[in-house]
């Protein structure tokens, strides 16, 4: 439980302030008893307190006519500021002098005496004492002495809190100058350590980001550079039927019309995929930017079948297929990155492939899932063509973000590509629908 800053200072300053007062009451309590010893002791003081009773009784003596002298008593007792005394006639008191009262000021020892006078015996209790002055001289010794431990230990209680103040704005001062890696210790449980830990929780937001940052902006130039790889694939297509059409290797009208219609297509796909790399550049988060439809499984593994067919016919390959995909599932995709996944794939085979051996392509279904699998034979005597594998990375992010998979099998002699997607029932799709 996070404590109140406010009240731990609170309590430092009452248990400050509890130790002023005890500090206090020791040293005016000593004060005075030590002056007392050393006043007491001092001859200079004993001969005082002698002349001063030998003027009393003088006085005492010599007051004819004025049976209670107050005047010369009070007069005697500005003289002898130090000496308090009481006037007892028959046991009657019938004097006190005026600071009498203020007992505490007096010492301990005390003299008494008795004063033949002309109205009687008089017994005389004598006090020495110290002044006023010396007494409001050591409350204020007491007062300062105690007020410099009060702050004392005010500050030495508050020393940690303001060390972990400037270790907090060190600390800040080399995250702003960049460290970002620097965290502040967490001491206690109070306002600050809520404070440090929520300074060191930004600067792990802020440094986190910042790779993110950092991450983002390679995977952006990874994509810019994959999709101008998936650029390159069509555009090659495009090319080549151009080029036959150009220089009329074509047998008839129908074929000139395929020719056309399929380099339309190639074309079509080469702006899907420029507008997908517009969409990208100058962007700092990474997102595919998705037109899912909906397909009947069956339908869409013939269409993928139909896809391959032509695109590896035309380039000289023998294909055999197997597609075991029945009716009653559906899968949900964008068409447009399907082609582009489906055209990489070709890309490589036409790349890489041995056109000697047969190219198999098999589509299933298992554990709901839509699986696509590729095997071709490597081409060891063809020409080595440099590739970076960025299409098939492509392939993996588009198919991954589908929650699906794609992997590859390579060895000296033969590669494989197996594509999986996950699949719906279109009974519980339905179901879905009509609840909705």
């Amino acid at each position: 439980m996070t404590k109140k800053l406010s009240l731990e200072i609170i309590g430092y300053i009452i248990i400050a302030a509890i130790g002023a007062i005890f500090l206090y009451v020791f040293i005016h309590t000593a004060a005075l008893s030590m002056g007392s010893k050393v006043l007491i002791r001092s001859e200079k003081f004993q001969a005082y307190i002698k002349e001063g009773a030998l003027e009393l009784v003088t006085l005492l003596q010599s007051s004819e006519g004025e049976e209670f002298p107050i005047g010369s008593l009070l007069t005697w007792n500005v003289e002898y500021p130090e000496l308090q005394i009481s006037l007892y006639r028959e046991d009657k008191l019938y004097y006190t002098s005026p600071d009498l009262t203020a007992s505490h000021y007096g010492l301990e020892d005390f003299y008494t005496f008795e004063v033949k006078t002309p109205y009687g015996r008089e017994s005389v209790k004598l006090y020495p004492c110290y002044t006023k002055q010396f007494v409001m001289q050591v409350g204020i010794m007491s007062r300062m002495a105690s007020g410099m431990l009060f702050i004392f230990f005010v500050l030495f209680m508050c020393h940690y809190k303001f060390k972990y103040l400037l270790r907090i704005s060190e600390i800040l001062k080399l995250m702003e100058s960049g460290d970002l890696k620097k965290r502040i210790p967490l001491e206690g449980e109070d306002e600050l350590t809520q404070v440090a830990r929520h300074i060191n929780a930004l600067a792990s937001r802020i440094e986190q980001e910042i790779e993110e940052e950092k991450r983002l902006r390679a995977q952006n130039m990874q994509m810019v550079s994959s999709l101008s790889h998936d650029i390159r694939t069509p555009l090659t297509a495009v090319m080549s039927y151009l080029d036959f059409l150009e220089k009329g290797a074509y047998s008839s009208s129908s074929q000139m019309e395929e020719y056309i219609h399929i380099a339309s297509q190639k074309a079509l796909q080469i702006k899907g995929v420029t507008d997908t790399l517009f969409s990208y550049v100058g962007t700092s988060k990474r997102g595919m930017t998705k037109k899912n439809q909906l397909f009947e499984a069956h339908i869409l593994a013939d269409q993928i079948l139909l896809e391959i067919d032509d695109w590896l016919d035309s380039c000289g390959f023998n294909v055999t297929y197997e597609n075991t995909m029945t009716k009653g599932d559906t899968l949900s995709i964008d068409v447009v990155l399907l082609r582009r996944v489906l055209d990489n794939f070709c890309s490589n085979i036409e790349k890489y492939a041995d056109k000697m051996k047969p190219v198999q392509v098999s589509i299933k279904k298992e554990n709901q899932k839509f699986i696509l699998s590729i095997t071709n034979a490597i081409n060891l005597k063809g020409v080595e063509t440099e590739s970076h594998g960025i299409g098939l990375e492509n392939c993996k992010e588009i198919i991954e973000s589908y929650n699906g998979s794609c992997k590859i099998w390579q060895d000296k002699l033969q590669f494989q590509v197996v594509m999986e997607l996950p699949l719906q029932n279109s009974l519980e799709l339905s179901m879905k629908d009509l609840q909705n």
